[in-house]
């Protein structure tokens, strides 16, 4: 292996001390769970609307993968525990924005599907062929592979619009989705419940991780950057020598 100087050297042990000093905490960092806490506790009975948003978004065709859901599902949760939120409607604006969520992407495809399946695979490295596979099987065995999945989030994304584009009717549809959606919002808000007093701590410490882990890599990759040859000028060709 090539040797890279003494400035890469430098700059790991650089980002090693970096990462101690925010591991160690030495370096206060802000802790995100109590603003969201407060912000609950501000919105009061519009965190409700809050959750439904960001349920329906999570449950939408394409806009599953920008959407934290279920982040949001496990904070209110816990808030939920806390006795700011009522867990009964809490669980009713969930189930019902997932299912409505789910039912838009099977509409979707239900009207766009068969002609966009091809670019969708395209783009997720899927030849025809294969999309073409995954599309009988979510025709034959759709209900299972919406509760299955649900809790993988390419699957949860995309199952319901394959299901619509396949041809899957919809009161076929409607109960796996159903149960998949009560299921998915169901454990993620048992979740936030249950570990609502670790919550605060375990995200302190993990936004400690990721500072340290941020700065480790950042020293590493502008020192690779400083120390990476030029590249140099293309060599043109000489037009008194034949080709």
């Amino acid at each position: 292996m090539r040797s890279l100087g003494h400035l890469p050297v430098l700059a790991l042990a650089l980002a090693g001390a970096a990462g101690i000093v925010v591991l160690a905490g030495v370096l206060p960092l802000p802790d995100p769970y109590p603003a969201a806490r407060d912000a609950v506790d501000e919105l009061g009975a519009w965190t409700y609307l809050l959750v439904g948003a960001v349920v329906l978004l999570e449950t939408s065709v394409g806009l599953g993968m920008l959407s934290p859901g279920e982040a949001v599902i496990a904070v209110a949760g816990a808030a939920a525990a806390a006795g700011v939120l009522d867990p009964v409607v809490l669980v009713a604006v969930a189930w019902c924005c997932g299912v409505a969520g789910d039912t838009l992407s099977w509409a979707l495809g239900r009207r766009y599907g068969q002609a966009a399946l091809p670019r969708i695979g395209r783009r997720i490295g899927l030849t025809p062929a294969r999309v073409d596979r995954v599309a009988a099987r979510v025709a034959r065995g759709g209900g299972w592979v919406l509760i299955a999945g649900r809790f993988v989030g390419p699957v949860r994304v995309l199952a319901p619009f394959l299901c619509g584009a396949s041809g899957m009717r919809y009161r076929k549809f409607l109960p796996f989705d159903v149960v998949g959606i009560a299921l998915w919002a169901g454990t993620y808000l048992a979740i936030g419940w249950a570990f609502s007093d670790a919550l605060e701590s375990a995200t302190g410490r993990a936004g400690q991780i990721g500072i340290a882990v941020l700065l480790a890599g950042g020293i590493v990759v502008l020192a690779l950057r400083r120390v990476s040859p030029a590249p140099g000028p293309s060599p043109t060709p000489d037009p008194a020598r034949p080709a």
